[in-house]
């Protein structure tokens, strides 16, 4: 199976293409457009995908957009959506506001149309949301070589949580 990983929930956008659990192509946007982190981490720019590391990536495999038969995007909006209670100290219109909240969901709403439209092929029935701690742990995990092992990701923002810890295991 060919798997398009795209982060681009907040800022450090990246694309990793893996095939049957082999990393084929990896890379952060930053090395194309050089700017650090690739893009400002607003409310409002979840769907400001890496296109150049995407590109990148199948090229580097020497595929299409078409020949992706998954893509993992890391954040799950409906998890968001279940989880999400605004900060009374947050500033209108800034993460953890209603107004900031609304707008964010916006833009991961216009993801799948856009990750379309960059891959040249309707993929709405392939993107699928992963949790972005579990994102996270996976992408440390997996390349670890380990075949278990305990992981911690402390990160700034999630759907709710900023620190995980969890098991990982092979195949599981």
């Amino acid at each position: 199976m060919i798997v398009l990983g795209v982060n681009s929930v907040y800022h450090e956008s990246s694309a990793a293409l893996i095939r049957d659990g082999k990393v084929l192509a990896a890379v952060e946007e930053e090395r194309f457009n050089r700017r650090k982190h690739a893009k400002p981490a607003r409310v409002d720019n979840a769907d400001d995908l890496p296109v150049a590391a995407i590109d990148f990536c199948l090229r580097q495999a020497g595929i299409t957009g078409a020949d992706v038969e998954a893509v993992a995007y890391s954040f799950d909006p409906q998890l968001r959506r279940q989880l999400f209670r605004p900060d009374p100290l947050s500033l209108p219109g800034d993460w953890g506001s209603e107004d900031g909240e609304a707008a964010f969901l916006a833009g991961l709403d216009r993801v799948t149309g856009r990750l379309s439209a960059t891959l040249g092929a309707d993929v709405t029935d392939r993107v699928r949301w992963v949790p972005h701690h579990v994102a996270h742990a996976a992408s440390a995990y997996y390349p670890s070589g380990f075949d278990s092992a305990g992981v911690l990701v402390a990160d700034g923002v999630g759907e709710t949580a900023t620190t995980v810890c969890s098991p990982a295991r092979a195949g599981g």
